[in-house]
Order: C-alpha cells, then structure tokens, then sequence
C-alpha cells in the first residue's frame, strides 16, 4: 500500500462518482445522504458530489502525552518534591523529588521537560485541531480569531498569576502559560 492510498485524519474523503457523473434523483439522494453521513449528520447544507473532509480521530497519544505533561506541572504546584523530606530513606520520593523540579545545571530531569513538551504538544496537535474544525465546516479565518483571541486570554492569565502579591505588573514570557 502506498502513502496516496493511507487515508489520513485531514485529507479529503472519497467523492460518490455517480452524483458528479449522473442527473439522476437516486443518485443525487445518495450522495448527500453520503455526504451527511461523513459530516456525522450535522447541520448545514452540502452540495451533491462534494468533497467533505473526512472526520478526524483523536490520537491516544497525544492525549496520554498531554496528560503526562499536565501532572508534572500540577505535580510542581503540588509540591510534590516534598515528600522526599518526609520520607528520606525512599528511593521512589527522592526519584519524584527529582523529577518535580529543576535540576541544577548538572543533567536533565522530566520537570525541565515541561516547556519543550507542551510546546511539541502543540504543535503536534494543531493539524488536527485545524482539520476538525474544517470539518465542523468552521471556515480559516474564524480558526484564526478563535486561535488569536486564546492567545490572548492565555498570556493574560500567565501575567496575572506572575503579578499576583506583587506591588507592580510582571510582563514576563517565561513561564509555559504566556509562551
């Protein structure tokens, strides 16, 4: 099998051949029930014969991969990295001390993975976020809105939580919330 013939979550589906080709009302009834059938019965109107994006699948991976990503960093304002001075003489608190926070020039821990991941996270989710709100029939431009207006709403929150107990604005961009 070649690449051509793999479908893919965000390439177009089949077209029936026999609404472009015929006039008649069976098959014209056929492609939109077709075509319905592919949008998952969603509302909207769809001309016989057209090309429909086919209804991408969510990624397991990508989930279990974001999952992993937010316990660590609700891991860090867990203060997770405490239990180690309770349990001292546990190998598994100090392994879970070590990766719930930075390590100190010396190494890498999965804490200092945080920002790179959720980055990777992103981008690799973003072609089938764009595909599934093609499908939805959402056109680019709203996509962008919508993208632009939670950037916006995201860096606002990142500000806020760095000011918070502060006498003045922190308009900072390190932290993974506003990048």
């Amino acid at each position: 099998m070649d690449a051509s013939s793999t479908p893919s979550p965000y390439a177009p589906a089949a077209v029936n051949p026999s609404a472009t080709t015929s006039n008649t009302a069976a098959s014209s009834a056929a492609a939109e029930t077709s075509v319905a059938g592919n949008k998952g019965g969603s509302s909207g109107s769809t001309t016989p014969g057209a090309v429909v994006t086919a209804r991408p699948a969510r990624q397991a991976s990508i989930d279990i991969y974001r999952g992993l990503v937010m316990f660590l960093m609700l891991a860090e304002v867990l203060e997770l990295m405490n239990l180690a001075k309770s349990y001292p003489d546990s190998t598994w608190a100090q392994w879970l001390r070590f990766h719930t926070t930075h390590v100190q020039w010396i190494g890498v821990s999965l804490h200092d993975m945080i920002q790179p991941s959720f980055s990777f996270v992103v981008g690799v989710s973003l072609p089938f976020s764009i595909a599934a709100r093609r499908w939805k029939g959402q056109a680019f431009s709203s996509t962008v809105w919508h993208a632009a207006w939670r950037s916006v709403i995201l860096i606002s929150l990142g500000i806020l939580l760095r000011s918070l107990g502060k006498s003045h604005t922190n308009f900072t961009f390190d932290d993974t919330l506003t990048q």
